[in-house]
């Protein structure tokens, strides 16, 4: 295998109690998620979109599962993200980590 850079992003939903899939479309008009940074004072981030950034021909070429979810997969040729995971009780939040991996 290759060595690959890697981004880490986190997205999350409030459960409903039943639903154990989401996807993540990661292309442009897609949906939004939290890309981490490190600042001098601790940790920070923002919201993005990383195909609405400059150089979004370098599309993510995999992805790695970190937490929050029972399975991932993803679709290259359009960039979503399915990530399938055990519901929580109504109302409570629920994290979804994944490295977006670069060749």
């Amino acid at each position: 295998m290759a060595a690959y850079k890697a981004v880490r992003i986190m997205s999350w939903i409030y459960s409903d109690g039943t639903t154990d899939s989401i996807t993540i479309k990661l292309a442009t008009d897609g949906d939004p998620y939290w890309v981490a940074s490190q600042h001098p004072a601790g940790h920070g981030g923002h919201i993005a979109n990383w195909f609405s950034q400059p150089n979004a021909a370098n599309a993510p070429k995999a992805a790695k599962m970190v937490s929050g979810m029972n399975s991932l997969g993803y679709s290259v040729p359009n960039s979503i993200l399915t990530i399938n995971f055990t519901p929580k009780p109504n109302g409570e939040k629920q994290e979804f980590v994944v490295d977006l991996l670069f060749a």
